[in-house]
């Protein structure tokens, strides 16, 4: 009788691990900085658009990304069904703590995401990470360059340390686009302004490219200021770049990525567990024009709206 008792007892953990597993699994972990107003922005629109998948929607748990500590999830908390990574500070702690768990990273460069994961490659073949890339595709910055000059033949383009393994990439969208490309190459700790020199000359546009060695806020008024001596445009890659004297930018705002990648978290989830896609680059995204910086040029630009419907009208026709 005591064996027979000792078997219930036993079954019963089984069954009720079972079922708070279960019912884990439908849970998405929302990793973020707690003093960073970005990351607070992202998680207000992904858990408004969870919100309107209804009854049946996941259920979302915010934690600070400091509170994994040395890599494990705080005593009592339960492991959760999807991790979705913002930043990278919290796609390290993540991969750390991550084990079979599936991750969502977001608000990370597509280098940095090849950084944690060089063979983006499973041994069983579910896929347990993807990426919703912060950058923009060089497709939709080129087709950006070309709305803006559309006789571009010569593109400059300054590479960094980081930014210099977007070259074949870069180059292959620009052969596509029939555009040659100009280049030069900044080594860590040098002043930029020398290599921008050297390619300005012979460009229509500049394409910056963030690059922690090139375009920083103790060099980007210098390079701004030698591109505009040159009469050379600069499209750069956030709108605060616009804002400090770039001519134009495509970009994805948090609110923009919070709800692309609460979509993409909807879209993965199934009755077997979360079936992550590839990684991707944003779905929605903004354009930004500095307009004195386009008259100080004698530039003639469309008005946001028709660069934007025109960016989207293009991106649609090469798919």
């Amino acid at each position: 009788m005591m064996r027979l008792w000792r078997h219930v007892a036993l079954m019963l953990v089984l069954l009720l691990a079972g079922t708070t597993a279960a019912a884990d699994a439908d849970t998405i972990l929302l990793l973020t900085q707690r003093d960073n107003g970005d990351h607070a922005q992202l998680a207000d629109a992904f858990m408004q658009r969870i919100a309107t998948a209804g009854a049946s929607r996941p259920s979302v748990r915010q934690l600070d990304v400091d509170a994994l500590g040395a890599g494990t999830l705080p005593d009592g908390a339960q492991r959760p069904g999807l991790i979705v990574a913002v930043g990278s500070r919290a796609a390290q702690r993540a991969q750390a703590v991550a084990h079979d768990t599936p991750v969502l990273h977001v608000l990370i460069p597509r280098l940095r995401y090849e950084e944690l994961y060089p063979a983006d490659t499973t041994n069983t073949g579910r896929r347990l990470h993807t990426a919703l890339y912060i950058d923009q595709p060089f497709k939709r910055q080129l087709n950006l360059c070309r709305l803006i000059v559309p006789d571009l033949r010569h593109l400059a383009v300054l590479y960094g340390p980081t930014s210099q393994d977007s070259d074949r990439d870069l180059r292959s969208a620009a052969q596509q686009s029939g555009i040659s490309l100009i280049t030069q190459h900044v080594t860590a700790g040098t002043n930029p302004n020398a290599a921008l020199d050297q390619v300005l000359d012979d460009s229509q546009l500049l394409l910056a490219l963030p690059d922690p060695d090139v375009f920083t806020r103790y060099t980007v008024a210098g390079l701004l200021l030698t591109a505009y001596h040159h009469a050379v445009p600069i499209i750069g890659f956030s709108a605060a770049y616009v804002k400090a004297g770039a001519l134009a930018a495509v970009y994805s705002t948090p609110e923009q990525i919070g709800r692309d990648a609460a979509e993409m978290a909807l879209a993965a989830r199934t009755d077997a567990g979360w079936a992550l896609p590839a990684p991707r680059y944003p779905a929605y995204y903004n354009v930004a024009v500095n307009r004195q910086v386009g008259r100080s040029l004698s530039l003639k630009l469309p008005d946001d709206t028709d660069l934007q419907q025109a960016l989207a009208h293009q991106e649609q026709a090469q798919q």
